[in-house]
C-alpha cells in the first residue's frame, strides 16, 4: 500500500511539474502579450507566411483614416512568423495573434484579432520581395491605416 502511494505521488508530481514547465514555455513564445488564436471558416484559405515576410519590423503608421484610435506616426513592433504574429503598438498591451490567412492571388496575408480589438492585420508583399506594409481593417472590412 506504502509503495503504490508513493508512486501515485511521485506521478503527481512529474505531471504537475511538466505543465508548470509547458506553460512556462507558452508564456515566453507569445512575450506574455493577449493570445487571440482564429479559427479559419469554411470560405477562407489557410495561409504560411513566406519566409521573406517573417522577422520582426519597427513600423511608422502613415495612414490613419475612418476613426482609427491611433494618430499618424504612431510606432509599432511586428514579428512576423509562419503562422503567428505580434502586435505591439505604442500604448497598447501586445497582442500575440495565431492562424492567417491568405488573399486569392496569394500575396496578402491577414491575421484577424477576434478577441480584444476586432482588427485584421494584412500583411502584403512588395512586388520586389519583403515586406510591403501592414494595414489595419475592422472585421467588417473598414480601412483604419497603414503602418509601414
Amino acid at each position: 500500500m506504502m509503495k503504490t502511494t508513493k508512486k501515485i505521488t511521485v506521478l503527481f508530481l512529474f505531471l504537475c511539474i511538466s505543465i508548470l514547465f509547458s506553460c512556462s514555455s507558452n508564456e515566453k513564445d507569445n512575450n506574455n502579450c493577449e493570445t487571440c488564436t482564429y479559427t479559419i471558416a469554411a470560405d477562407e484559405t489557410a495561409g504560411n507566411v513566406p519566409t521573406a515576410l517573417q522577422g520582426e519590423f519597427n513600423l511608422t503608421l502613415g495612414i490613419s483614416l475612418n476613426g482609427y484610435s491611433k494618430p499618424k506616426g504612431t510606432k509599432a513592433k511586428f514579428i512576423i512568423g509562419a503562422k503567428e504574429l505580434t502586435v505591439e503598438i505604442d500604448g497598447e498591451e501586445c497582442l500575440f495573434l495565431k492562424n492567417p490567412t491568405v488573399s486569392a492571388n496569394g500575396v496578402e496575408f491577414s491575421f484577424k484579432d477576434t478577441c480584444r480589438d476586432n482588427f485584421l492585420y494584412a500583411i502584403s508583399e512588395k512586388s520586389s520581395g519583403g515586406l510591403n506594409e501592414v494595414n489595419v481593417v475592422t472585421l467588417d472590412g473598414q480601412f483604419y491605416g497603414q503602418f509601414k
